[in-house]
């Protein structure tokens, strides 16, 4: 009788474990759902019931306990010992980092993202702090090994390298980033597999108000993340900012620093004027009239940035 019972449980957990699993045609969970729309509640009775019936698996299976956050080697490493002892709840257990379910596999460049990356998305600070508040935040005094999972958790990677904090500049909200950044220690500095760094983010947010310029101003004045690299097509933040038709951000490159500006200097203004992409030989000016954009405004780029 107590081997039909436990047949019966793992039986259950499969179902449960295959609703919890199942994706959509995007490669998110219901996971991604509440972390993107901010249903802390919902989110906190997903992971709840994951961690119900994932316990046996991952205790058994790994060695690890169920409150522990996994990293990329961590997965594998289960999933190793998993295929070596067997599957003990008759499913694939998916070891998952704290910060969410992962998308999909590494083989889809543009998924792989976590619950983590929805969060900070849509600029849901209250998620952001479950999902990476299993204790209180760090002292700031405290030294740079005592960061180093928390910095690890943070800053964790989608397939093709965009961090949350990337997703959070791009969504325009300034209290995220500096949420990520000021308590939870990412990296401004870091950039994903086509070069793209926080700058770029910034610069073409979706986010077409001053807002997205207060992003620009905070990173490159507060943490000196550089607003005239370039990245693997040949784009430099001007370029992304062009791109998305964001004119507020473009009339901040060329303020002073005093004046709320970019504060770039005459070497490095000259410079991002004149760069061209690899796809066409573009400039900024030029991106900005083929998406759409005014002429008289992209006359007045060519102008200001003589290109």
């Amino acid at each position: 009788q107590n081997q039909q019972q436990q047949q019966q449980q793992q039986n259950g957990n499969h179902v449960i474990q295959t609703l919890l699993s199942t994706k959509d045609r995007n490669g998110s969970t219901a996971e991604h759902w509440a972390a993107g729309g901010g249903h802390l509640s919902c989110l906190e009775y997903l992971l709840e019931l994951k961690r119900q019936v994932y316990d046996d698996g991952i205790n058994n299976s790994t060695g690890y306990t169920k409150k522990e956050t996994f990293s990329e080697k961590d997965k594998q490493k289960a999933d190793k010992n998993k295929m070596e002892k067997g599957d003990q709840n008759g499913v694939n257990n998916d070891i998952q980092p704290k910060s969410g379910t992962i998308t999909s596999n590494r083989s889809n460049k543009r998924s792989g993202k976590t619950s983590l990356h929805f969060a900070a998305r849509y600029g849901h600070n209250h998620i952001i702090e479950f999902l990476l508040n299993d204790d209180p935040p760090p002292n700031p005094k405290t030294s740079h090994q005592s960061h180093q999972k928390e910095e690890e958790e943070v800053d964790i990677p989608s397939n093709d390298g965009t961090t949350p904090l990337h997703l959070a500049c791009y969504g325009g909200h300034y209290n995220t980033v500096v949420l990520l950044i000021e308590t939870y220690h990412a990296d401004p500095t870091k950039v994903n597999d086509w070069g793209c760094s926080a700058a770029h983010w910034a610069a073409m947010s979706v986010c077409h108000d001053p807002s997205s310029v207060q992003i620009c101003h905070y990173l490159k004045h507060t943490h000196y993340v550089p607003f005239t690299s370039t990245q693997k097509q040949n784009h430099t933040p001007l370029h992304k900012a062009a791109q998305r038709l964001n004119s507020f951000v473009i009339e901040w490159f060329y303020r002073s620093k005093e004046d709320g500006g970019a504060g770039l200097t005459t070497e490095e203004f000259e410079y991002i004027g004149q760069v061209k992409d690899y796809a066409g030989g573009n400039v900024a000016s030029d991106i900005w009239i083929k998406m759409g954009g005014s002429e008289e405004f992209g006359l007045k780029m060519k102008r200001v940035f003589q290109c």
